[in-house]
């Protein structure tokens, strides 16, 4: 009750005191607070684009894996992500892939040269792509002399987990790629490698 109280600029407070509202609530999400987190996340959307956020909870899947399966879905079918597409290929799903399989965060240079995006398009990426990253900073180090370089990560290790099982061989064959880059550590030393190749 407090979250959906607090959420946003308080959209969803009157929805705190509507009991079946709560109780439907923590009954799809079995109170896992990541999956709670995202679902308010949506709510919130849904209320800003003027729909009920009553019958998107009751159209949500329960249980997380399967409302990760029903949002990459809608991912695959969004307008935005098929005009970026357009724009950069299947590299979408070679960045969600890479990130699933990644053990840590990793350089935007490094994401770069393992899925062919560009700064540009890193930069295009929408909310509904970004909302699972953790987007980070590096720090100036003697290993890498260059401050704030972004860093890309799956926002929480569960959601790297369940989207690794949706992407299925998408994820295998970035694992082979992630590994292959990592024996060639020689020619492109990097804190990645040195921190998760083992």
């Amino acid at each position: 009750r407090e979250w959906l109280r607090k959420a946003g600029e308080g959209e969803l407070a009157h929805l705190a005191e509507n009991d079946e509202f709560v109780q439907m609530l923590r009954a799809k999400t079995d109170g896992l607070p990541l999956f709670v987190r995202y679902l308010i996340d949506d709510l919130l959307q849904a209320v800003k684009e003027g729909k009920s956020p009553e019958k998107l909870l009751e159209r949500t899947p329960s249980g997380f894996s399967e409302y990760v399966k029903e949002q990459l879905d809608e991912l695959e079918q969004s307008k935005q992500i098929q005009d970026l597409e357009r724009q950069v290929g299947s590299r979408i799903w070679d960045l969600f892939a890479l990130l699933t399989v990644a053990k840590g965060a990793l350089r935007q240079d490094e994401v770069e040269k393992l899925t062919g995006f560009s700064r540009r398009n890193l930069k295009r990426l929408t909310y509904q792509v970004t909302r699972w990253f953790s987007i980070g900073k590096t720090r100036p180090s003697a290993e890498m002399p260059t401050a704030d370089e972004p860093t890309y990560a799956f926002a929480h290790p569960l959601l790297a987990e369940e989207f690794r099982k949706h992407l299925g061989r998408e994820a295998e064959e970035m694992e082979e790629k992630l590994l292959e880059w990592c024996e060639g550590w020689r020619e492109h030393p990097s804190p990645y490698i040195l921190r998760h190749y083992a």
